[in-house]
């Protein structure tokens, strides 16, 4: 009984760590997806390197 009871817990254990790591594998995931989602929303505000020509041609 007392080793059946020790296997049980063992196995709990190894149980509750798998949860552990696949809960910060999915959060992980979901990180990284929010980290390319922002990428692609600020590339929206991404300027040309200043050549000191504006518009026309013009020097600035």
């Amino acid at each position: 009984m007392g080793l059946a009871l020790a296997q049980m817990d063992v196995v709990t254990q190894q149980n509750a760590a798998f949860v552990g790591e696949s809960a910060a594998a999915a959060a992980a995931a979901s990180l990284a997806e929010r980290a390319r989602s922002l990428n692609m929303l600020i590339a929206a505000f991404k300027v040309e390197r200043a050549t000191g020509i504006g518009p026309g041609g013009y020097r600035t």
